[in-house]
């Protein structure tokens, strides 16, 4: 058993740490950021520190630099918990620092157990870093985690005027078939996927009517969809997102026809028709990454609801 302190400017991301080292029976502590943690570190006394790095008022490694200048906690074991950064440059700061370990989010629970229990085994190294050489390699960390924050809110809003842009353009289309066309294509531009699937299936759970969007067939009709099996099958009963990645190179099975070009990446959310329809919208093979993150998800969400309240509204029978 440990002393734990757990600094992390989200809360709910705090409150998972803590659940999972109080569960793995060690007394844990919190912080919101570096500069509480010092305090709390002062107080408290803990055995281990596990700290995002970029946080308001006091980051991880100016928390770090922090505890090793006190001499009452300057043996203090840290380990870095952290999103979105330059890894390289990262791991090489820290171990100046004698960071014990570096773990990228989202963390696997067992992986944070592990490395708790290295961390408390191990003995912290002495720090050889000249102070300018230090300031100089934590504000290039600190200006690339900016820069990349900033990237992705741009990314984010272009994203979102994207969702808006197709609403308006697909408010006005009376046709279902259309209207699902549009939906289709549009999940497949915003997502940057290398294709679509959309499939609408009736109260008598038989599909009902179904597009594509970047697969070409040539002269031939597009086999349609099973509604029966496999995942996308799955997806309607439990309502959840279903988000597969290949670990390795190869193709996952998705239940779609043989017709379909393979993919060893999907994503795919149920449309929620009114009180009897259901169907799905699916896009497979992320142009340019190794697959779907959260956010892929949370777009591809937004997009099924857009779709299933424009074409509820065109299709009051169903």
């Amino acid at each position: 058993m440990a002393k734990i302190l757990v600094v992390d400017d989200s809360a709910v991301y705090r409150k998972e740490l803590v659940v999972l080292l109080s569960s793995d029976g060690h007394l844990t502590s919190e912080a919101a950021d570096g500069l509480d943690a010092l305090i709390v570190a002062r107080n408290e006394r803990p055995d281990v520190v596990i700290s995002d790095i970029l946080m308001p008022s006091m980051d991880g490694f100016a928390l770090v630099r922090a505890l090793r200048e006190d001499p009452s906690l300057s043996a203090t074991r840290v380990i870095f918990c952290t999103a979105n950064y330059n890894e390289q440059e990262t791991q090489k700061l820290a171990k100046t620092c004698q960071v014990g370990c570096v773990l990228m989010k989202p963390c696997d629970p067992e992986a944070v157990l592990k490395a708790v229990d290295q961390v408390l085994a191990g003995v912290p190294e002495s720090s050889t870093m000249r102070d300018q050489e230090f300031e100089q390699d934590h504000l290039f960390l600190l200006t690339n985690k900016l820069t990349e924050t900033s990237n992705a809110l741009n990314a984010a809003n272009a994203r979102l005027s994207a969702l808006v842009d197709l609403n308006l353009q697909l408010a006005t289309a009376e046709d279902p078939q259309i209207l699902l066309q549009g939906m289709c294509a549009g999940a497949r531009s915003l997502l940057g996927s290398r294709y679509a699937v959309l499939a609408v299936i009736d109260e008598r759970a038989e599909l009902s009517r179904f597009t594509t969007s970047g697969i070409d067939f040539g002269n031939q009709t597009p086999p349609p969809p099973v509604v029966t099996a496999g995942p996308l099958s799955e997806l309607l009963m439990t309502g959840h997102p279903w988000r597969a990645r290949a670990r390795k190179s190869g193709d996952i099975f998705s239940g779609l026809p043989s017709g379909y070009p393979p993919a060893s990446a999907y994503l795919a959310v149920r449309l929620d028709i009114g009180a009897h329809a259901l169907g799905w919208l699916c896009v497979a093979e992320k142009i340019g990454a190794n697959g779907f993150d959260a956010r892929d998800e949370r777009l591809l969400s937004s997009v099924g609801s857009l779709a299933s309240r424009l074409y509820e509204a065109r299709s009051p029978q169903i």
